[in-house]
């Protein structure tokens, strides 16, 4: 089968903008050509390339459950995926994993975070400040 219209990419928890580039198969040097940078700006502009990219609050709140509990990047995107309300077949699909992969994933996420209920795992999330990652 091909892919689904309405099919779409993976939500990315931190991935640098270096990460990226060399998942991509490309430089991960900034500068192409090898030379040094020729200003500070350019060099500014490289490191605030390397700074994670949040897509919103809940990425924010995941990050920091992800430090405090010492969850797996895995992990942390199946947390989030299941906190934005999506089933199991659902996030194996955008995955790219079978079902009982993510059943496993959210089995030891529960268990690292002692919760028991989806609902419990929002409520963790909410009592995580996303302003405490920008310090």
């Amino acid at each position: 089968q091909g892919p689904s219209l309405f099919e779409t990419k993976p939500i990315v928890i931190a991935r640098t903008e270096s990460e990226a580039r060399a998942a991509a198969g490309q430089s991960t040097s900034p500068h192409d050509d090898g030379a040094a940078p020729t200003s500070t700006v350019k060099q500014n502009q490289a490191h605030d390339a390397d700074a994670p990219n949040y897509q919103d609050r809940l990425s924010k709140q995941a990050a920091l459950v992800r430090q405090h509990y010492r969850l797996s990047a895995r992990e942390t995107e199946v947390m989030e995926l299941i906190a934005r309300g999506n089933t199991v077949a659902r996030i194996a699909e955008q995955l790219v994993v079978s079902e009982n992969t993510i059943r496993t994933h959210s089995k030891r996420i529960y268990a690292k975070l002692d919760i028991h209920k989806k609902q419990e795992l929002v409520d963790l999330l909410e009592t995580f400040n996303p302003k405490d990652l920008e310090g």
